[in-house]
């Protein structure tokens, strides 16, 4: 297993404890993020979330994010 596959993997173990830093790093891996408006949106394919910049991130966040790359890589 890969670096990046455990970091995904610790990830979806537990969703309500997820640093900003993991986060947009897993957003940057998978996809882009943008910048501009009130909150940062996170590009992965072809679909965009706007998420709030808190530490440890918000679980519903977290639990969108999954669920695009879920997508994205099936």
């Amino acid at each position: 297993m890969s670096k990046d596959e455990k970091s995904l993997e610790a990830i979806r173990r537990n969703p309500r404890n997820v640093s900003l830093h993991d986060f947009e790093t897993q957003i940057k891996r998978h996809g882009e993020i943008k910048t501009g408006g009130r909150h940062p949106i996170a590009v992965i394919g072809t679909r965009a979330f706007p998420y709030r910049r808190t530490n440890p991130v918000h679980p519903p966040y977290v639990k969108k994010l999954l669920e695009l790359i879920d997508i994205l890589l099936s």
